[in-house]
């Protein structure tokens, strides 16, 4: 069947759920984002226009995630501080959230943790790596499994479904056709499609669990295929801190996600302690 067939059915899978249309604040980021002399002055006076949006960047800025010595009390402060990328995705961060709605059930409450907690690996990995910017690895990561917030609305079985589905390392796309007529992968594609995020972004939000060994061990180093290896790779660093049953496909492109990273597992893996050591630290802050 084809991507158009795919997505068409998934739409209409979708009908009666709202995907919330960006923001006036992301918009004109973006736009400004795009500029070739990108204006900070301008873009603080987005966020300021917002006081809601406002309030929510200080309180994130102000978290141990970006480890500022001095409190930010403003947007100024804190796009000056930032800068572009790290507001981009502070407030991509914020505007994925309001997916969530006003009552969100525990299910949902637990997908956004996961969304949030590999998020902050990858831009920890990308760190140790240093094959992307931190900022692009933690958005690849934060809109990878989007569309899980979404299929969590439309069945209330996704949830029990999917982590079954990981604890017995079944295939989650064919378990997700077979349950759902879709995959959290389309309805992802559907809503980066719809808020018109980068190609490559979405390309990985597409494939990131059907990516083989020959995609990783193949061709150029593209950036889709960089940020496809992080997202890989953050989630075998997560799977390890939390305790859970490496994603089916690690066993076959491990160690060829490794290599496009310019490492191998041993060295992730020694990664892990730090990594966990750092997001608990803040956490308990």
């Amino acid at each position: 069947m084809s991507l158009d067939a795919d997505i068409a059915r998934t739409k209409t899978i979708l009908q009666g759920v709202n995907i919330p249309p960006q923001n006036e604040v992301v918009r004109k980021i973006r736009e400004e984002q795009k500029l070739e002399e990108p204006n900070m002055q301008r873009i603080a006076e987005f966020i300021s226009d917002d006081v809601r949006t406002s309030a929510e960047v200080i309180k994130m800025v102000n978290s141990p995630f970006f480890g500022l010595r001095r409190r930010v009390e403003s947007i100024q402060q804190a796009v000056m501080q930032l800068g572009l990328r790290n507001i981009n995705s502070v407030v991509m961060n914020l505007f994925l959230k309001s997916m969530l709605g006003s009552r969100p059930s525990q299910d949902l409450l637990d997908l956004w943790d996961y969304t949030n907690r590999l998020a902050m690996i990858s831009n920890r990995l990308s760190r140790r790596v240093k094959k992307c910017a931190p900022e692009e690895a933690y958005m690849a990561a934060l809109f990878t499994n989007c569309g899980q917030l979404l299929l969590t609305q439309v069945f209330q079985n996704y949830g029990q479904v999917y982590q079954e589905a990981v604890k017995d390392r079944k295939n989650i796309t064919e378990t997700e056709l077979a349950e759902f007529n879709t995959t959290h992968m389309l309805v992802g594609y559907v809503v980066a499609e719809f808020w018109e995020l980068e190609d490559e972004l979405r390309n990985v939000i597409l494939n990131h669990h059907m990516f083989d060994a020959e995609y990783f061990a193949s061709g150029d180093e593209t950036k889709e295929k960089i940020l496809a290896a992080m997202v890989k790779a953050s989630e075998y660093v997560f799977c390890q801190i939390a305790g859970r049953p490496q994603y089916v496909e690690w066993d076959e492109i491990g160690k060829d996600v490794c290599a496009t990273l310019g490492t191998d597992v041993g060295t992730i893996s020694g990664y892990v302690h730090a990594i966990q050591e750092e997001i608990e630290a803040e956490a308990s802050v």
